[in-house]
């Protein structure tokens, strides 16, 4: 689950091509948000604008990103910023093969958001990481953000005891 960002879907392409059973996913919250805030954008009233969201979100909620494309050409002769217009147009096509039924996801109990792992980022990086003053190699950061991984999952304490070891802080 991706916020659709460039960055990460070149990397999804080339850096995860080895792998067979992959699948990257845009995320519902950011899809959805982008298509209300470009809708605010592109419509000239505020009834046009309920109007193309409502349809956008039927749309891309089932997975039908062309009905959606087809939706934002028929806005065209009476858009107020043709240049946003395009620039959504533009995000859609690029972002059609990571746009899936999302309905169909959450029956299945599926994710579509990536809340979860935005929330773990939020705790094992930037509360410790991204304070003022702080610098970070990248090889650093990474120790520090297993480290951190190891300690909310507590898997710290169930190695020592699997190894049965006393930690060093722990030896008398």
């Amino acid at each position: 689950l991706g916020d659709g960002a460039k960055w990460l879907r070149d990397f999804f392409e080339t850096r995860l091509s080895a792998f067979t059973h992959k699948e990257l996913l845009l995320d519902w919250y950011h899809l959805r948000h982008k298509c209300a805030n470009f809708a605010s954008m592109i419509c000239a009233t505020r009834e046009a604008k309920t109007a193309l969201k409502k349809t956008l979100s039927a749309s891309l909620w089932k997975g039908q990103v062309d009905a959606a494309l087809e939706a934002l050409e028929a806005c065209r002769p009476q858009t107020k910023n043709e240049k946003k217009l395009q620039e959504l147009i533009d995000y859609l096509r690029a972002r059609k093969p990571y746009i899936v039924n999302y309905d169909e996801r959450r029956r299945q109990q599926q994710y579509i958001g990536s809340a979860h792992a935005e929330k773990a980022c939020d705790l094992i990086v930037a509360k410790r990481q991204k304070n003022r003053g702080m610098h970070w190699s990248e090889a650093t950061a990474d120790a520090l953000a297993a480290l951190k991984t190891v300690m909310l999952n507590q898997s710290w304490d169930l190695y020592w005891q699997k190894h049965q070891v006393l930690p060093l802080a722990t030896a008398s």
